[in-house]
């Protein structure tokens, strides 16, 4: 049984109302600790990047306060029996709607790749979302035209690579670098390790205090890697700058899917700019 404690949103209330950054890091690494096996389980055999992308979204989202909202979304009601338990059901509430509109991206990214409308599209993920429930819905086939399909055939967009080859991510160097700031910073860092003439050095700051580490030590793996004439885009050397201290099989597995994943968020954000 683990010793840890639950989260004190006392810690939490007293960064929200003093600025004490010491009080917010220890709310937050013990509401992180509740969550994660929740995480796990919602995840399915998820790498540990995963599970930390995961965290902190859910960090963000629901411990930071937001001009709509009187408090948090963590902290419970005043007089509230149980705060841990209603911290539990906020997170998992998150991570439902977050895989809610991860789907409907991936489903509205698939038909705009394909060349459908986006009228298509809202008619194709209300029928998808209707057999979902088991009910009957009515026939896409016969509420649109017939030149435009009324869904997407599982594995008609079956990953980045079929999509954009390297060369045509190197070719959108400048707008792929741009928008990776928005990615997670494992993948950020090893997407950009694997684009030509791609620097994520002044990423490595961020990246040292996710790793809990110098930022020298960051960058002194960085420009091992950027020094690296091998090809493959996951390279040890370039595994290595990310994750410095896993086992190498599961590091390489992990800059895999991360590499991945960055690939397919890089595409859906290139396609919205397009649109």
């Amino acid at each position: 049984m683990s010793s840890k404690l639950p989260a004190d949103e006392d810690d939490l209330r007293a960064f929200l109302t003093t600025g004490n950054k010491q009080r917010q890091a220890r709310f937050f690494e013990a509401v992180s600790a509740e969550w994660r096996p929740h995480a796990r389980r919602f995840l399915h055999r998820p790498s540990e990047d995963e599970v930390e992308d995961l965290l902190h979204d859910a960090l963000v989202e629901l411990c930071l306060q937001t001009p709509s909202s009187e408090r948090p979304r963590v902290l419970a009601p005043p007089g509230a029996t149980n705060p841990q338990g209603w911290r539990t059901t906020a997170f998992k509430n998150f991570c439902v709607d977050r895989a809610r509109k991860r789907r409907r991206r991936t489903h509205a990214d698939s038909f705009a790749g394909a060349g459908h409308s986006p009228r298509a599209e809202a008619e194709a993920w209300r029928a998808e979302k209707a057999a979902r429930r088991g009910s009957p819905a009515a026939d896409p086939a016969r509420s649109q035209p017939t030149h435009e399909a009324p869904r997407v055939e599982s594995g008609a967009d079956d990953g980045f690579v079929t999509l954009v080859e390297q060369n045509e991510l190197n070719a959108l160097r400048a707008e792929v670098i741009r928008l990776a700031e928005r990615l997670a910073i494992h993948r950020r860092v090893i997407l950009l390790l694997s684009l030509e003439h791609a620097d994520p050095s002044p990423f490595a700051e961020e990246l040292a205090r996710r790793l809990h580490e110098s930022p020298t030590d960051t960058l002194t793996r960085i420009a091992v890697a950027l020094r690296s004439d091998i090809e493959d885009p996951t390279a040890l050397p370039r595994v290595r700058v990310p994750w410095p201290v896993e086992p190498e099989v599961k590091a390489r597995e992990s800059a895999r899917k991360a590499l991945e994943r960055a690939r397919e968020d890089l595409i859906a954000a290139l396609r919205e700019r397009s649109a």
